[in-house]
């Protein structure tokens, strides 16, 4: 873990979790460059070390504390919360990026990890924007970003339980953005919805024999694409994106099939007598 010690409250403050690779580090690269100091969160202390190694060769004038913590446990949240507050850093933008996924056929995947899974991508997303977003409001400033996915739109066989805590984030994100804009608040919250992208995400997730992220995929992207315009988005404002054109039409789509298929079940209960 690394420290910086108490910073004078001038000093900008990004907190990035799982900010040590994928569209996480590329958050940190991006911030970085723009003259925050940084509070990279992350569970593998590998990853941890190839940031710094970065950081150090490519920007070294940028603050960072390289955090090691696990997410995933119950309580992690009201830790981290914790730790940024005992050192003083007052936290302007929230990078709400931690997660992982699970794939396979719902009753093969182990049980253990999806319960992590939904901590980290549900209790822990819940917790930790409820206390950074308190911190926020009361001096009325700060922005958060929030990672959801495009899987949160429609269920998703074989991503079952990923799907839903997807689902969770961005309907949880988006609501409280509405109460924000309804309170006069300075604060907002942007949720990033990005397609299937290039990290070592599917690997983790064992995907790495789908083809949702080969090169030839026009819909997948890579890392340093989307967290540029997701980081243009949440500098703008903006309620949330989804990052290229083509995820933009595969949306459309989506949401075509999710209406049709609602239609289809209301009609069902209609002819049931179960509206």
């Amino acid at each position: 873990m690394g420290q910086m010690g108490q910073m004078e409250q001038s000093q900008k403050f990004a907190l990035i979790t799982g900010g040590s690779s994928g569209i996480g580090m590329e958050f940190s690269k991006l911030l970085g460059k723009d003259g925050y100091s940084l509070i990279i969160v992350a569970k593998p202390q590998e990853e941890l070390n190839r940031a710094k190694e970065w950081f150090t060769e490519n920007m070294p004038d940028v603050k960072i504390v390289y955090h090691q913590q696990d997410l995933a446990i119950q309580g992690a949240a009201q830790v981290l919360h914790d730790f940024t507050t005992k050192n003083g850093y007052e936290i302007d933008v929230f990078i709400n990026n931690a997660g992982f996924a699970t794939y396979g056929d719902f009753n093969d995947i182990e049980i253990d990890r999806e319960l992590a899974m939904i901590n980290l991508n549900v209790v822990t997303v819940y917790h930790l924007t409820r206390l950074y977003l308190k911190d926020m409001v009361a001096r009325n400033s700060g922005k958060i970003l929030i990672t959801s996915s495009t899987v949160a739109f429609v269920p998703a066989p074989k991503f079952t339980a990923y799907a839903a805590t997807k689902a969770f984030s961005f309907s949880f994100g988006m609501a409280i953005n509405q109460e924000l804009k309804d309170l006069g608040s300075n604060v907002y919250i942007t949720v990033l919805c990005p397609p299937s992208t290039r990290t070592g995400f599917q690997h983790r997730a064992k995907m790495d024999k789908l083809h949702l992220f080969d090169i030839g995929n026009k819909f997948a992207r890579d890392a340093d694409f989307v967290a540029e315009k997701a980081y243009e988005a949440l500098k703008n404002g903006e309620e949330f994106i989804i990052p290229g054109r083509n995820s933009r039409i595969l949306l459309k789509l989506l949401n075509h099939m999710a209406r049709k298929r609602a239609i289809l079940r209301m009609m069902k209960l209609s002819k049931w007598g179960l509206q």
